[in-house]
C-alpha cells in the first residue's frame, strides 16, 4: 500500500472506500476498495476532498484482504453452507439447513483438497 496524489492515481487500485455524503440524501461509498481509478474519477475524488489516496501495490509480498477472506472461505465452507461475496474484508457463510457446524480438524482436511 502506498500514498499517492489523487491526480497521479489513474490506473491504480484503491485500498479503501471513499465515502460521499449528500446532506439529507445519502451517505455511502462513492468508490469502493478495489476500484481501479480512471482519469474520469479524479475530478470527483478531488471534489470529495481527496487530495491523496492509498493505493494497492502488488509487489507479491502482500495479499489483499478480500483475497484473504476468499482463502478462508475455501478452507471453511462445507456443503450446506452458502457464501456472500467478499465485502470489507469478510465473507459471510450462511447455513442452508438447521444443524451444528463442527470445525474440528477442518484446516487439515481442506489443505488436502486445495
Amino acid at each position: 500500500m502506498k500514498l499517492v496524489r489523487t491526480e497521479d492515481s489513474a490506473g491504480m487500485v484503491l485500498c479503501h472506500d471513499v465515502t460521499e455524503i449528500i446532506q439529507g440524501v445519502r451517505k455511502g461509498p462513492a468508490f469502493r476498495k478495489g476500484h481501479v481509478i480512471t482519469a474520469e474519477d479524479i475530478p470527483h475524488l478531488l471534489d470529495l476532498g481527496k487530495r491523496n489516496l492509498y493505493v494497492y501495490e502488488n509487489d507479491g509480498s502482500m495479499l489483499h484482504e478480500d483475497d484473504a477472506a476468499e482463502i478462508l472461505r475455501k478452507i471453511s465452507q462445507e456443503e450446506n453452507l452458502s457464501a456472500t461475496e467478499p465485502e470489507e474484508r469478510r465473507i459471510d457463510l450462511i447455513a442452508e439447513v438447521d444443524g451444528l457446524f463442527v470445525g474440528d480438524n477442518l484446516l487439515e482436511r481442506k489443505q488436502r483438497r486445495i
